[in-house]
């Protein structure tokens, strides 16, 4: 479902999909108006001065791909996204122009497990739903992949929804760990100026960065970067395709995070 209002920003298009919201842009302008999407976006500006080789594993409404492909125009742009109607409604109300992003359909665990290429960047944004990510694609089997198709210097970038909150942060604290265990250098991003509120954090992992890489990325990012005091508390998992209870861990999310959804979104577009 494809929905429009005037609510998060001027004349915004909003995908749901499975009644959870996916992406949203405004019309008619590249502007990217999801927060976390402008991170990640100066996170590459950063961390991957001139790209030229990018992934990025979910399509949504692709309004990163068509970002970072417009600050990149000569750059490989290449979207893994399983599900071809998604990437059909992209291309029908998100002005996506297939011919300079390129679309692997298929589950990213599949792909990465097979791929022979080498990436400046790759970036991690798939959801189940609003808030879900797919567990078996934050293990350290899943990171160990991505791992073998990065670049020296390359950089990896993961979205999801937690907090820094005890009881509420077991997936970012889990996530840290399993990321830290493959990708040494591997640091926690908050995009709300309070941790501990439910948010998108992102998860950045630089593959053999040299020191003028970390030191850029520690600078630019440093009111963001969250704390090891608050990443390495109890209550952590390393997550392996044997053991990743991600459904568990994010419970304490979901429970706080619908009842403010339910009054924000799903009232005022589906009913």
């Amino acid at each position: 479902m494809v929905a429009e209002d005037t609510m998060l920003a001027n004349s915004s298009r909003l995908l749901f999909l499975d009644d959870s919201i996916h992406s949203i842009e405004s019309v008619g302008s590249d502007e990217l108006v999801a927060p976390y999407t402008h991170l990640n976006s100066e996170i590459v500006q950063v961390a991957s001065k001139n790209p030229t080789r990018i992934a990025i594993i979910g399509g949504g409404s692709y309004s990163l791909p068509k970002n970072l492909k417009s600050a990149y125009p000569s750059a490989s742009v290449e979207v893994i996204e399983i599900d071809k109607q998604v990437t059909t409604t992209a291309e029908k109300f998100f002005s996506l122009d297939s011919s300079k992003i390129k679309t692997t359909t298929e589950d990213a665990r599949l792909f990465f497990a097979k791929n022979k290429n080498s990436y400046d960047v790759i970036i991690n944004d798939a959801y189940n739903s609003t808030i879900s990510v797919p567990w078996h694609l934050t293990t350290q089997e899943f990171l160990a992949d991505i791992n073998n198709s990065l670049r020296d210097n390359g950089v990896y970038i993961a979205n999801f929804i937690s907090s820094s909150e005890k009881d509420k942060s077991g997936l970012l604290k889990s996530y840290y760990k399993t990321a830290t265990s493959i990708i040494p250098s591997t640091f926690a991003l908050k995009t709300l100026d309070s941790s501990s509120s439910i948010q998108n954090m992102t998860i950045i992992s630089l593959k053999n960065p040299d020191q003028q890489t970390t030191n850029a990325l520690t600078q630019k990012f440093k009111n963001a970067i969250l704390d090891d005091p608050i990443l390495n508390t109890p209550g952590s998992v390393l997550l392996t395709d044997n053991f990743a209870p991600v459904e568990r861990l994010m419970l304490p999310v979901v429970n706080d995070y619908y009842a403010q959804y339910l009054n924000n979104f799903y009232i005022k577009f589906l009913y």
